[in-house]
C-alpha cells in the first residue's frame, strides 16, 4: 500500500497542509497520508524515528511557503538562528532522510513562495533545488491545481485502487473474508512493542484479545490501528499508548484517559463512540467504533462549485450536529469540526448513503469541560484547530467554549452548499485575516436558491460576535429543525437523541 508523506512548517504552511491532507485523503484514502510525526518516544534518536516514518512512504511532499527558507527560532538559546541551518530541525531531517534514501521529494510552492536556490539550502538539501515543483496558490483556480497534484502523484504511487481505500468506521459490520488474512508487517508499522505483542490464532499481533489488522496513523501519543474484536465479531479502531508513557507523559496521559472516560458517556448514534479503555501487558489502549462510509469532503469535492442540494446538506449537518449536541451535553468540545471529520455512513446492507446518520468522528483534539459549566466555560493551551474552520476568537487568543464548534459547523454547512469556504484570500495569511476580521462572502453570491432561514442560520453561526451565535449544539439543532420545517423536510429531527 503506497504512502504519501507531507512535510511542512506549522507557522509557514499549516493551512495549505491541512487542505492537501483533506484533498489527498479523499482521493487516495486518509490512512495513506502521513502528516505530523508527533509521537517520538523519550530517549529515541529522532533522526532514526523520522527516518523510519520516511521509509514507509513512496513520496514526500515538501510544502514551501513564504517563510520556509528564512524561518528562524523565535525563543530559547537558538533565538535568531535560521531553522534550516539546525541539523535538528524536523523539516530538514524529514527532507534529508527522503533524499538520502532515494525517495521522490516533490516541492509544493504555496503562497507567493519560489523555489529556493542551491545557495540558500544546507548542503544536505541542495539537491532539492533541482526538483521540479508544483504550485498551489490559493485563489488561482485551486481545484485545477489540486487535479494536477493528484495526477502527478498517481504517476508516482498509482491510482486510488492500488493505494488504498479511504479510512472509514463501522463497528457493526462483520469482518469480511479478505480482512482475515494475516496483516503484513509493513501495514502495521514498526512500533517496537509489536515484536513482543501477543499473537492471535493466525499469528497477527493482538492486544486485549483484539487482533491488529493494519496501522491507521498516530496522534495524542498513541499509535492507531484497525483491529478485529473477536467477541464482537466487528472491526474497531484501537489506540495503543506505548509502555511507560504514563510515567513520562505525566498529567497529559492521565488527562487523555480521563477524557476518554468522558467520551464514553456520549450516547449518540451520530458520534463514533469510545467502547472501552483497558490495559494489557503494561500498555493502555482505547477501543472506538469503526464505520464504513464517506467523509463529507468527498461529497464536496464531487459536487464542486455547484454544491450539495439544500436538503442533503441540511441532513448531513443535522446528523453531525446531533452528535455535537450529545458531546456538548457531557461537557466535550470537539475543537476540530470540519468536513473531513464528518462521516456519512452507508445504509445497512445498501450502497446508498444515509445523510441524516452523519457521524462526528476524530475527537483527538477535543477538550472536556465540567458538565455543570455553561457555554462560556474557559480553558487555555488548546490546539487551535484547522483553518478555515477555526473560530476567530481562537486566532486572537480567546477562550474555548462550545460556540467554537457551532462556528465550525456553520463553515461546514456553507462549504457543502457553496463548494468552497466562506473566506477569500490569495494566501493562508490573507484567509486568516479574513476570518479574524469577519470578512465573509455572503452565501447568496454562490447560491440564490436557498431559503432565507438557511442563509440566516449560517450567518448566525459565523458571527464574529460570540454572543450572537447559537449557544451550543442543542440550540443549533433547534435552529436546524426550524429550517427543516421551513423547506418542507419530512425528516426534521427531534432535539433529543
Amino acid at each position: 500500500m503506497a504512502k504519501i508523506f507531507i512535510s511542512y512548517r506549522r507557522d509557514d504552511s499549516a493551512y495549505a497542509a491541512s487542505m492537501i491532507y483533506d484533498k489527498l485523503g479523499s482521493h487516495f484514502g486518509r490512512d495513506c497520508i502521513f502528516m505530523d510525526v508527533d509521537t517520538i518516544p523519550p530517549g529515541v534518536d529522532f533522526r532514526e524515528h523520522i527516518g523510519a516514518w520516511i521509509d514507509r512512504c513512496d513520496v514526500v511532499l515538501a510544502l514551501i511557503g513564504d517563510d520556509w527558507v528564512s524561518a528562524c527560532y523565535r525563543t530559547g538559546p537558538r533565538k535568531g538562528q535560521r531553522r534550516l541551518d539546525d541539523p535538528g530541525d524536523f523539516v530538514r531531517t524529514e527532507i534529508q532522510a527522503a533524499l538520502s534514501r532515494g525517495i521522490p521529494v516533490v516541492p509544493v510552492l504555496v503562497g507567493s513562495a519560489t523555489m529556493p536556490s542551491q545557495e540558500e539550502l544546507p548542503h544536505e538539501l541542495s539537491d532539492l533545488s533541482f526538483r521540479n515543483a508544483i504550485e498551489l496558490r490559493t485563489g488561482r483556480d485551486l481545484q485545477s491545481q489540486f487535479d494536477r497534484l493528484i495526477s502527478d502523484l498517481q504517476r508516482l504511487v498509482g491510482s486510488p485502487d492500488s493505494v488504498g481505500r479511504t479510512a472509514s468506521y463501522n463497528a457493526r459490520e462483520p469482518l469480511q473474508a479478505d480482512d482475515t488474512a494475516p496483516a503484513l508487517s509493513k501495514d502495521l508499522g514498526s512500533a517496537a512493542w509489536l515484536a513482543d505483542a501477543a499473537r492471535d490464532s493466525q499469528g497477527r499481533p493482538s492486544i486485549g484479545g483484539i487482533s491488529l489488522l493494519k496501522r491507521l496513523g498516530s496522534g495524542a501519543g498513541a499509535m492507531v490501528y484497525l483491529g478485529h474484536h473477536g467477541r464482537l465479531d466487528a472491526k474497531v479502531v484501537v489506540k495503543v499508548f506505548p509502555k511507560g508513557w504514563d510515567s513520562v507523559g505525566g498529567t497529559g496521559f492521565a488527562q487523555h484517559v480521563a477524557d476518554a472516560r468522558v467520551l464514553m458517556k456520549i450516547k449518540s448514534e451520530n458520534v463514533a463512540r469510545v467502547l472501552d479503555i483497558n490495559e494489557d501487558a503494561g500498555m493502555t489502549y482505547v477501543v472506538q467504533e469503526y464505520y464504513e462510509g464517506v467523509p463529507a469532503t468527498a461529497l464536496i469535492e464531487k459536487m464542486g462549485p455547484n454544491g450539495l442540494s439544500e436538503f442533503d446538506a441540511l441532513a448531513i449537518v443535522t446528523g453531525a450536529t446531533r452528535g455535537m449536541a450529545a458531546a456538548h451535553g457531557v461537557g466535550v468540545v470537539h475543537c476540530d469540526i470540519k468536513p473531513a471529520n464528518i462521516l456519512i455512513p452507508y445504509r445497512s446492507g445498501e450502497t446508498e448513503l444515509d445523510f441524516l446518520a452523519a457521524k462526528l468522528v476524530d475527537f483527538g483534539t477535543a477538550i472536556v469541560l465540567s458538565p455543570d459549566r455553561g457555554a462560556d466555560a474557559e480553558t487555555s493551551g488548546i490546539t487551535v484547530g484547522t483553518p478555515p474552520y477555526v473560530a476567530p476568537e481562537r486566532l486572537l487568543g480567546g477562550v474555548v467554549d462550545r460556540r467554537i464548534d457551532v462556528y465550525a459547523m456553520g463553515v461546514c454547512f456553507y462549504e457543502m452548499l457553496a463548494g468552497r469556504p466562506p473566506f477569500r484570500g490569495e494566501s493562508a495569511w490573507e484567509m486568516m485575516r479574513a476570518i479574524a476580521d469577519g470578512v465573509i462572502t455572503p452565501i447568496t453570491e454562490y447560491r440564490q436558491d436557498l431559503s432565507g432561514m438557511t442563509c440566516a442560520l449560517i450567518q448566525r453561526c459565523l458571527s464574529n460576535e460570540v454572543d450572537e451565535r447559537y449557544v451550543d449544539g442543542a440550540a443549533l439543532l433547534t435552529g436546524l429543525q426550524a429550517v427543516g420545517a421551513d423547506i418542507g423536510s419530512s425528516q426534521a429531527p427531534d432535539i433529543e437523541d
